[in-house]
């Protein structure tokens, strides 16, 4: 029989998905209509990815309301990136889908790895 569990890789071994900070790209200058685009697409994604949240959530919608407190937490600065990436991968520790698809709002240099390990169990 085989089991697919999420496992992790960073500094500190905890179950779920791995926080590693990447190498950072300084992205080249926007013209201004460029970054109008790139500002419009950015509000579009995140709207998109909260109605993926909620979709995948609907039956449980604390756990929607825990990600928006995630948010308000970062935009007051009470946490870091570090610490919204930790809070997020384990919220959604079962869902690599999402914490993949949250790769998109983290700064360039921080990217949540996700990596699927098979365990398989002998039954006699």
């Amino acid at each position: 029989m085989a089991q697919s569990t999420s496992g992790v890789k960073s500094a500190v071994q905890t179950p779920g998905p791995a926080v590693v900070q990447g190498h950072v790209h300084t992205p080249a200058p926007l013209s201004s209509s460029q970054g109008q685009q790139f500002q419009r697409l950015k509000v579009e994604d995140a709207l998109s990815y909260l109605d993926q949240v909620k979709l995948k959530f609907g039956n449980q919608p604390q756990v929607y309301n825990d990600f928006l407190n995630i948010m308000k937490e970062f935009k007051s600065q009470s946490i870091d990136i570090p610490g919204v990436m930790n809070r997020v991968s384990q919220l959604f520790k079962d869902h690599p889908d999402l914490i993949m698809g949250f790769n998109t709002f983290l700064p360039p240099g921080y990217k949540i790895e996700v990596q699927t390990k098979l365990l398989f169990t002998m039954l006699a």
